[in-house]
């Protein structure tokens, strides 16, 4: 009883001891929830009215996008710049999507599948055409029932796949990956026409509208005018303040918006190039290489051991193939075979180059062809497999029924060289390839290697074309380690004594450095000054920098070829620029300035009243314009601007009056009428209203997508990953 008439005694502070005990288990989850909500912050490469992108969905689009660009191109690697696109196309698409699926929610919108169906009947949509080389009619349009026929075919095919060739179980699951992007691309597709046409029938003209727009068009003036330029007044004449300023920016602040947040740099870009021993050292290796192709046919050991960008292949290609190398591509058709080309520089790629055109042939560009592949535990056991299926075709047998024995209900497949020639990895693909360029309709032959056995079967042939047998050796004319490694050298030396950007302006010529400078940098950019792999130095500059601050040198570029050194000049917050910003400020003060001279003037000539005065004024330089209409702005020579006040004043003056004076773009204008002419178009209001409402609705449309995207509230934060 006494220890409980303790703890009574002591209740308040038995209370405030379990209160701050709750607290802080409470503060401890709250913190580790706040922590956890950071984190997951961290991996959002951005937002769109609130949907956010996380790094892993948007690396995920990034490949998927890729394989289907590859798997279209013939399985070519994309390179670093190619990627760098794919992925600011990818980050659009993401934008411009949620965009519009905001709009068509708030609009009561939305793409059914009854309307997916009928836009595959049609086949016009522009998501389609990625899928008219495989499902496509002899026009190339794409045929839905060509589609609906391979996805029947596909759930069969993908039931026996342990049993199919793996080349042609890849490439059908290729083919079956584009339609599923593509499927997607098209409710996106139906989705942005809805919103556009709802928007564009939203645009309407009437009769009165019509006839004045085609009036602005079809009356022609002619016009005495007489220009001030504002050259005329002396820019010591005229003095602003700040308060000026200040007030013109808040005339035209939008033009000053910020969607994200920025910064202003100073950086130096170093580009590593070969030093003269260098380029003499890969001299001397082509020549020797040249001299070993230009001998021998067997080019492939050569080829490959060269370190060529290039890599041999030992089959007949399509130019298309070698659009990746243009300037191979551009010798082909001017050259005989056999002959080999000597060592050549090229500056577009900065490669030396020797070409071989190793043979020549006519073959289809286009395939109808079916597979049987031969099953058997080791290479010997499928070729007799296969050598059997081939006697028992040659004997008579239908193909089909072999094709339902061995491997399942398979149907012929149009393939097109482009689909194949990316693919030649193997002995057997070359083979296969091989295989489609030589036979004829209706042969069938064993294709066999270490990778196993198949017949192959030609049904028809088109589009036959030119391939070319080809032995390319690019080399890069690359800097080599020494090279390298002086330039990173004498960059530190200069870097260890110039830590200020102060210093490093005054001291970079001296050293042979150039400073250059990037205004309203923002968050948006993937790279500094498209230099290739910077990613580290845009992260620095945004996550770590302060005003003031220079960075360590950057070892980038695509082939670590650059030296980058970067420096914080502002920072900005998104919103808008300030108006004491230094190139803000200079717009401003342009503007001001062309105010106050356009008052000068126009207090000068206020009381002229006709051309006789206005060619008394000082600085006036009078000429006559033929043909002015206020559907186009007239071009002034005396100013060298394009004027659409001296269109207005010469559509709203009769024909003999005097009009002006009038502040311009690049002067003060004033001018007489000579006389108005009617042009010979005949008025058609029905087709006015059409123009006239679709002149509007292309305007919109260009303004559309940024609008949108400022009321959306975009978070756009790709340059962390």
């Amino acid at each position: 009883m006494a220890a409980l008439q303790k703890i009574r005694s002591k209740g308040g502070l038995l209370i405030l001891a379990i209160g701050v005990a709750l607290f802080a288990f409470i503060a401890e989850e709250f913190f580790r929830s706040m922590e956890t909500t950071s984190n997951i912050s961290k991996q959002q490469v951005g937002e769109v009215y609130g949907n956010k992108l996380s790094a892993q969905e948007f690396q995920n689009i990034v490949s998927e996008t890729a394989d289907i660009y590859k798997f279209q191109n013939g399985g070519n690697e994309l390179n670093e710049q190619q990627m760098t696109q794919l992925r600011e196309q990818v980050w659009n698409q993401f934008v411009q999507q949620k965009l519009f699926e905001h709009e068509a929610e708030e609009l009561g919108l939305r793409v059914t599948d009854e309307e997916v169906q009928e836009a595959l009947r049609e086949g016009t949509a522009q998501s389609l055409r990625m899928l008219s080389q495989f499902f496509g009619d002899q026009t190339g349009r794409f045929n839905v029932s060509a589609l609906q026929q391979f996805l029947k075919q596909y759930k069969q095919m993908t039931a026996q796949a342990a049993q199919m060739d793996p080349q042609q179980l890849e490439m059908i699951q290729g083919v079956y990956k584009m339609w599923i992007f593509a499927e997607k691309e098209l409710r996106t597709e139906l989705l942005t026409r809805k919103i556009g046409g709802l928007v564009q029938n939203s645009f309407l003209s009437n009769p009165i509208v019509a006839k004045m727009a085609f009036d602005d068009r079809n009356v022609h003036n002619k016009v005495q005018l007489a220009a001030i330029p504002y050259t005329t007044v002396n820019d010591k004449d005229v003095k602003v303040n700040d308060e000026e300023l200040k007030a013109k920016y808040n005339e035209i602040k939008e033009i000053f918006a910020l969607p994200l947040d920025a910064v202003d740099l100073k950086y130096i870009d170093v580009a590593v190039t070969a030093s003269a021993d260098d380029k003499a050292a890969l001299d001397k290796t082509m020549q020797n290489i040249y001299e070993k192709m230009k001998d021998t046919t067997d080019v492939s050991a050569i080829v490959n051991s060269s370190k060529s960008r290039v890599h041999y292949v030992n089959a007949a290609l399509t130019k298309n193939y070698f659009s990746v190398v243009p300037d191979i591509a551009a010798q082909l058709d001017s050259m005989a075979v056999g002959t080999t080309k000597a060592p050549y520089y090229n500056g577009m790629d900065n490669t030396m180059n020797i070409v071989k055109l190793v043979s020549k042939i006519q073959a289809p560009d286009s395939v109808l062809c079916r597979l049987i592949p031969a099953a058997g535990q080791t290479p010997e056991a499928a070729k007799a497999s296969a050598d059997s299926i081939y006697k028992a075709i040659s004997a008579g047998a239908k193909f089909a029924d072999l094709s339902k024995k061995y491997a399942g209900a398979q149907d012929s497949v149009w393939i097109t060289s482009n689909m194949l020639e990316g693919q030649l990895a193997s002995e057997q693909d070359l083979q296969i390839y091989n295989a489609l360029n030589t036979l004829s309709a209706g042969q069938a032959q064993v294709v066999a290697s270490n990778n196993g056995a198949a017949v192959v079967q030609v049904i028809d042939r088109r589009a036959m074309t030119t391939k070319y047998n080809v032995a390319i050796v690019k080399c890069s004319v690359d800097f080599s380690t020494k090279t390298y490694q002086e330039a990173l050298n004498k960059f530190n030396r200069f870097t260890a004594a110039n830590r200020t950007i102060e210093s490093i302006e005054k001291n970079a010529n001296k050293s042979g450095y150039i400073v250059r400078e990037l205004t309203s940098f923002d968050k948006s950019n993937q790279s500094i000054a498209n230099i290739g792999n910077s990613k580290d130095a845009v992260k620095w500059a945004f996550d770590e920098a302060e005003t003031g601050n220079v960075s360590k040198i950057y070892e980038c570029g695509s082939n670590r070829d650059h030296l980058l050194l970067v420096a914080v000049t502002n920072s900005y917050e998104r919103g808008y620029m300030p108006w004491d910003n230094a190139q803000v400020k200079k717009i401003l003060t342009d503007l001001v300035i062309k105010d106050k001279k356009a008052d000068i003037i126009m207090k000068r000539a206020q009381n002229v009243k006709s051309m006789a005065d206005a060619s008394k004024q000082s600085g006036v330089v009078v000429s006559t314009l033929d043909d002015v209409t206020f559907a186009r702005n007239a071009f002034v020579a005396a100013t060298g601007v394009s004027e659409p006040v001296v269109s207005g004043m010469a559509a709203k003056t009769a024909a003999g009056k005097f009009a002006g004076p009038v502040k311009g773009e690049g002067g003060v204008y004033m001018l007489q009428v000579l006389n108005k002419n009617n042009g010979t178009d005949k008025f058609d209001k029905t087709s006015e209203m059409q123009q006239l409402a679709g002149r509007e609705f292309y305007i919109l449309q260009n303004t559309l997508l940024f609008t949108l995207r400022q009321n959306a509230d975009v978070e756009d934060n790709r340059y962390k990953f």
